[in-house]
């Protein structure tokens, strides 16, 4: 597996944005001895609020697991945005959203698969995977949300220098409850449809400072699931790579990647 960093230029932005990235092996090796002959996973992975598009590479175990699967990873920075275009200006969510993939699908030469085509994220980005497979559910096949922020209009009560940066990014208080910016309100429109269904992984420790509001949208979830095959795991952990190391092969066998070896 191959690991790299470049910049790619965001139209929407008006400037570079840093983004890393795994291959897979394309020779033959101990895991793949005819070569690898199918297309690839694709799978977007979002950084949390205070790191970058290198976190998951640097602090997770994600290259390792991965060695045996044959998938391309996507770690694409967003700054603090909470991957949305912000009231000052900052189109981070068209970025996401609109841009990437086809940067990504053009740069890696891969054909769009939806059934092959994950997003995976923690914390911030565990709102952030959540948000952009709700808003492009004809784009991805699956989700994996770790420990994300789900009730932004209360996050004030455990950090209030992030509650004021939501509300230089949304506006008001009002505008993160029942909009396009509320994970509760995207998963609830999902389910009205009857076209597209999806694999939903999502997972907090219980000692979580979110734990009490992902358990919260665990139940909202468990009452909206029409179109959702989900599963909620927790248990002993805090919010970090400790606890989340333990759940990315978890989560990526969840939604339907075939590992070579078996890491459970």
């Amino acid at each position: 597996m191959g690991a790299g960093f470049t910049t790619v230029f965001s139209p929407a932005l008006e400037h570079d944005v840093h983004l890393s990235f795994l291959l897979p092996e394309i020779l033959k090796d101990k895991y793949f001895p005819e070569g690898v002959k199918d297309e690839p996973w694709l799978i977007y992975c979002l950084h949390g609020y205070s790191s970058g598009s290198q976190e998951w590479i640097r602090k997770s175990q994600i290259e390792e697991f991965t060695k045996t699967l044959n998938a391309v990873f996507i770690f694409p920075d967003t700054a603090t945005e909470f991957y949305s275009d912000s009231k000052r200006g900052l189109k981070y969510g068209t970025f996401l959203m609109d841009e990437l993939p086809v940067i990504v699908e053009k740069w890696f030469g891969i054909k769009h698969n939806r059934e092959k085509t994950l997003v995976m994220g923690l914390s911030m980005g565990g709102y952030g995977a959540l948000k952009w497979a709700f808003s492009r559910p004809e784009y991805f096949g699956g989700c994996g949300s770790f420990a994300p922020v789900v009730d932004l209009a209360n996050s004030a009560e455990f950090d209030p220098l992030a509650f004021e940066n939501l509300l230089k990014i949304f506006g008001s208080k009002d505008a993160m409850v029942g909009t396009d910016a509320d994970v509760f309100q995207l998963v609830n429109d999902f389910n009205k449809q009857d076209t597209l269904k999806m694999r939903l992984y999502h997972c907090c420790g219980e000692e979580d400072f979110l734990y009490a509001q992902n358990l919260d949208f665990n139940d909202f979830v468990l009452k909206h699931n029409k179109n959702l095959t989900y599963t909620f795991e927790t248990g002993p952990g805090l919010h970090n790579w400790l606890y989340w190391n333990q759940k990315i092969v978890k989560a990526l066998s969840f939604l339907g990647c075939d590992f070579k070896i078996n890491f459970q």
